[in-house]
């Protein structure tokens, strides 16, 4: 490059100089920004919708909960009228929550035992267990306590219906052919109830109530020998139990073993000697005996403590 010469490359800034000035001044389109402002104020406005239906809903499940909570609270404490007016709020908000429809359904069905089986309560509670059922099909309490509740009603082939469904689903659950043997055993099929209660001990033994209602049926059908077995066995589980010591005196009676049955009166009363029906049956047997002295003073006891027969048979022996 030769001295006195100019790079051709610099730049000429007078040429290329930005006039603001100018008439013809560089003006800035802001329809773009505009538009960009339209969509972020139409995202914020969805983010708040969303943002509200997320919080509605959450305080809409929180008092849910409450209610239903305050329910079980109010359940625990035998509070059944409170419980079904809470489950009712909680059923309220949210109808589709089968567990809430099967604890009224339970609420009811404990406040109608409060109240002698009051048939309206019942149909309350197989209507939420009509609607737990609807909601989740393989509820197996839901059918055992609807099963329950035909059973109180006196419709047991509808009650053996709704055992057969929860013994499909559970096979394992004792109660499920207990409650089926009961009603079995109120439809006079007594071998049949004598079934479900073996299938029951076999699946859970230490239940003192399975053995005694055997018993019964064995019993029904004359098969003492099997009926005193049976309350052996439950008088081993409970030695205090009054009725079992008073039936199996029964059963001794059907047999001729007046020895042992005299044992078993005699026992009975030991735990409750207000219990006039031992006093009455235990003067039978002193009669049978010919031990009328002994007879005379069960019957008069049984008599002092409201037994009407045991009075008139008081009557003959003078």
């Amino acid at each position: 490059m030769k001295e006195g010469t100019q790079a051709n490359t610099s730049l000429q800034s007078d040429d290329r100089k930005l006039d603001y000035n100018s008439e013809d001044r560089i003006e800035i389109d802001n329809s773009n920004f505009h538009n960009s402002n339209l969509i972020m104020n139409k995202l914020i406005l969805i983010l708040i919708y969303v943002l509200f239906l997320s919080i509605a809903n959450c305080l809409f499940a929180q008092s849910s909960d409450y209610y239903y909570n305050s329910g079980i609270k109010n359940f625990e404490n035998a509070e059944y009228k409170a419980a079904i007016a809470a489950f009712t709020n909680s059923i309220q908000i949210d109808s589709n929550f089968a567990e809430v429809h099967y604890l009224r359904g339970m609420a009811y069905g404990m406040h109608a035992y409060k109240y002698h089986d009051d048939k309206k309560l019942l149909n309350l509670a197989l209507a939420d267990f009509n609607a737990t059922i609807r909601l989740h099909p393989g509820h197996v309490q839901a059918y055992y306590l609807r099963g329950v509740l035909f059973g109180r009603l006196g419709e047991f082939d509808k009650a053996i219906k709704d055992f057969n469904r929860a013994i499909a689903l559970e096979p394992v659950f004792a109660q499920l052919y207990f409650n089926r043997g009961i009603a079995y055993s109120f439809k006079g099929n007594y071998l049949r109830a004598i079934e479900d209660y073996h299938s029951a001990i076999q699946l859970d033994s230490s239940d003192i109530e399975f053995y005694k209602s055997r018993a019964i049926e064995y019993q029904n059908i004359e098969e003492y020998e099997n009926a005193i077995a049976d309350l052996y066995k439950a008088a081993g589980m409970n030695p205090h139990d009054v009725e079992v010591y008073y039936n199996r005196a029964i059963f001794h009676c059907q047999i001729g073993d007046t020895i042992n049955a005299i044992e078993d009166y005699n026992r009975a009363l030991q735990y409750d000697p207000n219990y006039a029906s031992p006093h009455f049956n235990l003067g039978l047997v002193y009669l049978e005996t010919g031990d009328t002295t002994s007879a005379k003073k069960e019957f008069r006891a049984a008599y002092n403590l409201g037994h009407n027969q045991a009075g008139r048979e008081l009557d003959k022996l003078r």
